[in-house]
C-alpha cells in the first residue's frame, strides 16, 4: 500500500491531507497502477474532492457486477472486468474537449508503436501540440523520447468502445 500511496502523492498534491480517503481509493480500484495514477491525476487537477471520487467509484462498482467478465493482464497479472471498469469509470470523469476527444479517436487508427507528434498534428491540421500535450500530462498519451506518441493501450480500448 506504502508505494501505491506513494504513486498517488507523486500526481496528487494533497494526498498526505487525505490519506485514509486516498488509500480507500487505492483499495477500490484493486490497486492497479495505472488506476491509481489516473485517480490521482483527476484529484490533482479535477473539481471531485477525494470523498466524491471514492464515492463514485464505489457506486459504479456496484453496477459492475452484472456484466460479461473481461480478462485483463496488467503488471503481468491476470484480472477480470473490474479494472477495466475502474479505468473506464475514470476515464469518464475527466473533462475533455472535442478536440482531445477527436484526437483520441484518431489516435486508433494509428500502432502502437506511435507516431511522431508533429507528424499526426499536421495530419489532423492543430495548430500547435498543446492539445496533444495535455494528453500526455493526463496519460492517456504516451510518449518516448524519440517524441513518438501513441495511446495507452487500455485508453485506446476504452475509446473504442
Amino acid at each position: 500500500m506504502n508505494a501505491l500511496f506513494h504513486l498517488a502523492s507523486v500526481f496528487y498534491s494533497e494526498a498526505d491531507t487525505y490519506r485514509p480517503t486516498v488509500e480507500k481509493i487505492i483499495e477500490t480500484v484493486h490497486s492497479h497502477t495505472f488506476a491509481v495514477e489516473l485517480a490521482a491525476k483527476l484529484l490533482e487537477n479535477g473539481i471531485s474532492t477525494p470523498d466524491q471520487l471514492l464515492t463514485r467509484l464505489q457506486m459504479e462498482k456496484a453496477s459492475f457486477h452484472n456484466e460479461d467478465k473481461i480478462k485483463i493482464i496488467q503488471d503481468g497479472q491476470s484480472s477480470k472486468a473490474t479494472y477495466y471498469s475502474h479505468i473506464h469509470t475514470l476515464f469518464s470523469l475527466y473533462t475533455l474537449s472535442l478536440e482531445q476527444q477527436d484526437i483520441m479517436c484518431n489516435m486508433c487508427f494509428l500502432p502502437s508503436t506511435g507516431i511522431s507528434a508533429r507528424i499526426f498534428a499536421k495530419w489532423l491540421e492543430l495548430p500547435t501540440l498543446n492539445e496533444i500535450n495535455d494528453l500526455i500530462e493526463t496519460g492517456f498519451v504516451q510518449t518516448t523520447t524519440r517524441r513518438t506518441i501513441s495511446l495507452h493501450p487500455m485508453i485506446q480500448e476504452i475509446t473504442l468502445s
